[in-house]
């Protein structure tokens, strides 16, 4: 056998070894990306506000230390570090940036007031006359609300969230020995916009 014959041989060897490993990799990489797959739809199944199939997202924090101050409007409370930021009335107004185009979802991360003399919080979400969800809520648990905004409601400078809360009430008149008058109805953690 010549040495040509032998390092052509080799090569060869050398060259389906790789090529082996190459494809190995690519289906590892292909299982992981399923897997991945799997598991985000198992969150959503499991109540997370994550869209199966988001493409990118956005986050505005009210519970920390730097909190979206620009997206407040009227009919809020000053935001508590660590703890979120309390509507203080019957209509709370919330400005999202501007937005790429497209299908998105926005989860409102929040809680309620609700007291045994006053078990039930409305909620309403809307962009001008457009309602964009309805709840009744009566737990005081953290709890995450999604509305589908329409594309053609988004103006280039951001979009207005005008959320109605009919049943804003001050705890003092429900929680014996409260002393908060604030009327009070969702306290505002986390908003989650997603698009695909």
């Amino acid at each position: 056998m010549t040495a040509k014959r032998i390092v052509g041989g080799v090569g060869i060897a050398l060259l389906v070894l790789l090529t082996g490993f190459m494809v190995l990799q690519l289906v590892r990489k292909a299982d992981a990306a399923d897997a991945a797959r799997k598991s985000i739809a198992a969150a959503q199944t499991a109540g997370s506000d994550l869209p199966v199939a988001a493409t990118w997202r956005l986050s505005l924090y009210f519970d920390r230390g730097q909190t979206y101050l620009s997206g407040l409007g009227p009919g809020w409370s000053a935001p508590e570090p660590g703890a979120g930021v309390w509507s203080s009335a019957k209509l709370a107004v919330l400005k999202l940036p501007p937005l790429p185009p497209g299908a998105a979802d926005v989860a409102l991360q929040l809680e309620v007031f609700v007291a045994p003399t006053h078990p039930v919080q409305r909620i309403r979400v809307r962009t001008g006359a457009q309602t964009l969800g309805e709840w009744r809520l009566d737990k005081g648990e953290l709890t995450t609300l999604h509305l589908a905004l329409p594309e053609g409601a988004r103006p280039a400078d951001g979009l207005e969230l005008q959320i109605d809360l009919p049943d804003a009430d001050a705890p003092i008149h429900h929680v014996k020995g409260s002393t908060e008058t604030r009327q009070l109805a969702i306290k505002l953690h986390r908003v989650l916009v997603t698009g695909s």
